[in-house]
């Protein structure tokens, strides 16, 4: 009787484990972490709460947390995942808010049309595709987004300070307000974008395409108001050095002028003597008489 109570009491407990898997329960290694989303995707309508689970074979709303998954339009709500690995996942649709995701890999994952709103400082998104996604207010201090799909993004006022955007296609984008301080946008595509009251101060624009941009109070790389600068930031200088030159002190001094008296010596040349001859005639006797 003992070992049927037994028997029963552990199919149950299978039976639970299963339903809490279906029900949105994160499971991490066979243990319970709890709600982190609602019951399904983002036109469910369920209700949310907020848990930290383990980045490693954590389950999420029915969406693993590893490299290539395949989660269109799930939700990740307030969880904690830094340093996961979902690079190369599909992750179209997706609602990731309040969560953190720093220094996560998601290089090469498709976030198209995503709502992102969360902390994804030192994240990687190198080769992503992120277009028409929502980034307002995210912070991607130090993230790396090399060659990443911006196109059309919606980032206004967002943290993009140090990050590498080098050959990013940020074309179309909202970037309004967005701190991209001492970030490198080298070679990337802001053609047709908004940068309106956007920090560029110390960012590196060398080979950008910054066609039809707006500027309107945009922070340029040298410090200087796009305002004070033809309403623009393009062919702006870099930043001004802050290294003073020592002053140098020049004394002149008035050339001497030497002045030369010639004296004049005038020689007086006498004429050696003309010797005179004087003939003297002899006296001629005296006849005497």
């Amino acid at each position: 009787m003992r070992g049927s109570i037994e028997k029963l009491n552990r199919v149950k407990a299978i039976r639970n484990w299963s339903l809490l898997g279906l029900c949105g329960v994160a499971v991490v290694g066979g243990i319970v972490l709890g709600l982190v989303s609602d019951l399904g995707p983002a036109s469910s309508g369920g209700t949310t709460s907020s848990h930290s689970v383990s980045p490693v074979d954590a389950v999420i709303n029915g969406c693993h947390i590893v490299s290539n998954t395949t989660c269109p339009h799930v939700r990740i709500i307030g969880a904690s995942l830094s340093g996961a690995d979902l690079s190369g996942a599909n992750l179209n649709g997706a609602t990731i808010v309040k969560t953190n995701l720093s220094s996560a890999n998601l290089s090469s994952a498709n976030l198209s049309d995503a709502q992102l709103p969360s902390d994804f400082a030192g994240a990687t998104f190198a080769g992503a595709t992120l277009t028409d996604a929502n980034l307002t207010t995210a912070n991607l201090e130090d993230a790396i987004l090399t060659q990443a799909n911006l196109t059309n993004v919606s980032a206004s006022t967002a943290n993009l300070s140090g990050a590498n955007l080098s050959g990013a296609n940020l074309s179309g984008a909202n970037l309004s307000g967005v701190n991209f301080s001492g970030a490198d946008l080298s070679n990337a595509n802001l053609a047709n974008s908004n940068l309106a009251n956007a920090n560029l101060l110390n960012a590196n624009l060398d080979g950008a395409t910054l066609s039809s941009v707006s500027w309107s109070g945009t922070t340029c790389p040298n410090g200087t108001s796009s305002n004070s600068s033809g309403d623009s930031c393009v062919d702006v200088g870099a930043p001004a050095s802050t290294t003073t030159a020592p002053s140098t002190s020049t004394t002149t001094t008035p050339p001497t002028t030497t002045t030369t008296t010639s004296t004049t010596t005038t020689t007086t040349t006498t004429p050696p003597a003309v010797a005179t001859s004087t003939t003297t005639q002899p006296t001629p006797p005296t006849t005497p008489g």
